[in-house]
């Protein structure tokens, strides 16, 4: 399976898997550091390959690093990635991250009233790399 890098940085790396139309973000520990607007700036990036990959499959891995996630930075993402996400044809985004990520319950909270505003997009989240893979493959 090849692998392309789209970027790297100290807090994130974005790859694309062509054989299976698939991009995998992965924060790094250092991400924690970042600013509110250096983390928006950052997470922009996840855009980056949509405009010259085709994408049908993302997974944000946030298993080694969590950002705290208040209320208006998840409406933030939802509004400025996922629904950009969604307008390129992705069609399942997975969301790895530890069970004692400290927005996770807000994530989840979250899901069931963001994911209706997705036609095409399923978000889901996942405990493991694993688990999420195997989701956006089926």
């Amino acid at each position: 399976m090849s692998k392309v890098i789209v970027y790297n940085s100290e807090y994130l790396d974005i790859n694309y898997i062509p054989e299976e139309l698939l991009i995998i973000c992965t924060w790094k520990p250092d991400m924690i550091t970042l600013s509110v607007e250096e983390f928006k700036q950052e997470i922009l990036n996840f855009l980056t390959p949509l405009e010259k990959y085709k994408v049908k499959r993302y997974i944000i891995n946030s298993i080694d690093a969590s950002y705290p996630l208040t209320e208006t930075l998840r409406n933030w993402i939802f509004n400025n990635i996922f629904s950009v996400v969604e307008k390129y044809g992705v069609e399942k985004l997975a969301i790895v991250y530890p069970i004692d990520y400290p927005t996770r319950l807000g994530l989840e909270t979250d899901f069931p009233g963001i994911v209706h505003k997705f036609t095409s997009l399923k978000i889901s989240g996942w405990d493991d790399m694993e688990s999420a893979r195997k989701w956006l493959m089926e």
